[in-house]
């Protein structure tokens, strides 16, 4: 009875040992591939993460950066003109610029400002070579007139260009100085009508202000009516006037009101006169 207990113990035991030494390897695998899939798991959200801040670094870079010209690029082009005479020399050489405006957010109203000012370029240009070519024979006809505009300021609410003629053809030089100003949001030319908020108030200050810079200066007049020859000037796209830091600058052309002697008649009218009569954008 006691050696069939004693079997009966050996038994359950050498089984129970079986059954351990044969989960071994089961639960060995079992842990490895938690493992396995444990690190995988890490190895892709840091992959994700990567690639998240890869794409955020390029869409940062890639993102327009806006300056303080508020988005506009000027550059300008040069151009030159020559007049030859009868020996084949040259007698005048003449050069203009023709702007080259980008606007990352607003092209189309680059390209209307960019119109009107070749429009304008275009037509002191054919006056200018035309008359390059009339005097290309005459003696001592050496020199030549250059027509350059420039940017004067940019800002969120208009754009200023100046434009400079200088130069001759052998006599009288073709000396002038205009103002040409844009909105900066829609590209559209200014008038002193369209950035005033009461054009009556506005033109008498402007009037008075350019009487009173006349007589107090001694410019001999060459016009019946200086208020009224002033007014005409000031109501035409001619370049006549420009909104400055200071406020509005008024250039008489050469020959318009004074005589040529007195050259370009220019006026400032401080902005603490002006600002009142003009509408809110466009205050200086």
């Amino acid at each position: 009875m006691n050696e069939e207990k004693h079997l009966s113990i050996r038994l359950s035991t050498a089984i129970l040992l079986f059954i351990i030494i044969a989960l071994i390897p089961i639960l060995g695998i079992v842990y490895f591939k938690g493992f396995v899939n444990k690190d995988n798991s890490n190895s892709e959200t840091t992959a994700l993460n990567n690639t998240a801040q890869e794409e955020q670094e390029q869409s940062t870079i890639q993102q327009p950066q806006q300056d303080e010209n508020g988005e506009y690029e000027i550059t300008y082009k040069d151009e030159v003109y020559k007049s030859y005479n009868q020996k084949g020399g040259v007698s005048f050489e003449n050069k203009r610029n023709l702007p080259i405006i980008k606007n990352t957010s607003n092209q189309s109203a680059a390209d209307e400002i960019v119109k009107a000012l070749i429009a304008v370029s275009n037509e002191r240009w054919d006056e200018i070579t035309n008359a390059s070519d009339e005097f290309k024979d005459a003696p001592n006809g050496t020199g030549g007139v250059n027509y350059l505009l420039s940017t004067y300021s940019v800002n969120d609410k208009y754009i200023v260009f100046k434009a400079e003629r200088t130069g001759s053809f052998g006599g009288a030089g073709w000396t002038a100085e205009e103002y040409y100003n844009f909105d900066a949001k829609t590209g559209k030319r200014l008038t002193l009508k369209s950035i005033s908020s009461s054009y009556n108030d506005l033109e008498k200050i402007i009037i008075n202000k350019t009487v009173e810079y006349i007589k107090n200066n001694n410019i001999a007049v060459i016009v019946d009516s200086v208020e009224t020859a002033i007014r005409e000037l000031i109501s035409s796209e001619d370049g006549i006037w420009g909104i400055t830091k200071q406020g509005i600058e008024i250039k008489l052309p050469k020959d318009s009101i004074g005589q040529g002697a007195d050259g370009i008649i220019t006026v400032s009218i401080n902005k603490t006169d002006v600002n009142k009569y003009l509408l809110d954008n466009y205050e200086i």
